[in-house]
């Protein structure tokens, strides 16, 4: 999934360009990451495109036991806002995280 890499650098470097402070730019960048490592960990491998809400919801699950509902809610937005990305590069018809 090196398609995943450099779409999170291209997100990464727009979502820089709104004026967004270091780090927060650096704590998306993480989340986000974390989202993808634990993608490409699964067996078989799931394409970009066909991410689902299941695959979506096993991940919310596996990272926020013993989290606080804040740090869920984050990287919930930061998922959101990065599947927004998917959406507008025309990866994903739908943002299932909406």
């Amino acid at each position: 999934m090196r398609r995943w890499d450099r779409l999170l650098d291209s997100y990464i470097e727009e979502y820089g360009a709104r004026g967004v402070s270091k780090e927060s730019v650096a704590m998306n960048r993480a989340r986000i990451e974390r989202w993808g490592r634990w993608l490409k960990a699964r067996r078989p491998r799931v394409g970009i495109e066909h991410i689902d809400v299941e695959s979506i919801t096993r991940y919310i699950e596996s990272c926020s036991t013993f989290k606080a509902k804040a740090t869920v809610y984050g990287t919930l937005s930061s998922m959101r806002m990065f599947g927004d990305y998917l959406v507008r590069q025309g990866l994903w018809a739908k943002n299932p995280l909406r």
